[in-house]
């Protein structure tokens, strides 16, 4: 031909024994099989990239431990063991009355007059224990008072209409009551709402 000495034949498609026209699966052209080399990722390519160190890095697996442990502590609540029933006097029940003493479930009201016996409850309270005592004092008539207790260690006299709260300490006899007494002198009164809680 003519021409044929200024001709190169294309490498991509001229006839080489044993090879074969190829993909180039990075940059997507047509080459010859031989040119290419297999890339870490499976992808044949004529430039093909080395593996970034990087990907080798495997992080060590630590076990991290505390040089000691304790079990968990129970939790512990202040008004545990101690069970007031009925202190709204919603029902004539659960409370030992003295004589002067009676329940008006429709005061909610224990309603007292006359004389100096008690009216008392075991709520379970423990000798040695210390106890906050509420209750509140109503329609209260006269010049004496009244008095709560836990077992023989008595709170403070209240001689008016109020809500009271006291911290007692239970001891002696009965240690496991609450108790109320009225004090000589005076004529009527009627508590309610009464709640006990252990705080120490």
């Amino acid at each position: 031909m003519k021409w044929g000495r200024y001709y190169q034949p294309d490498n991509k498609n001229r006839f080489v024994p044993g090879d074969w026209n190829s993909i180039d699966d990075r940059f997507g052209t047509k080459v010859k099989a031989s040119k290419t080399q297999k890339q870490w990722d499976g992808f044949r390519t004529v430039a093909a990239e080395r593996r970034h160190e990087q990907d080798f890095i495997r992080a060590v697996s630590e076990r991290i431990r505390s040089p000691y442990s304790r079990p968990e502590v129970r939790d512990q609540f202040r008004n545990q063991g101690v069970t007031v029933e009925n202190g709204l006097f919603t029902t004539d029940s659960d409370w030992t009355k003295g004589v002067s003493w009676s329940i008006d479930t429709d005061k909610r009201a224990a309603s007292w007059t006359g004389s100096t016996d008690t009216l008392f409850q075991s709520v379970n309270a423990q000798s040695g224990s210390t106890y906050e005592v509420v209750f509140t004092v109503f329609n209260y008539v006269g010049a004496g008072s009244v008095t709560a207790s836990v077992g023989a260690t008595s709170g403070t006299a209240r001689t008016g209409n109020g809500t009271y709260l006291e911290n007692i300490l239970s001891g002696g006899a009965n240690p496991d009551r609450i108790t109320f007494t009225p004090g000589a002198g005076g004529t009527s009164f009627d508590i309610t709402a009464v709640r006990v809680l252990r705080v120490g």
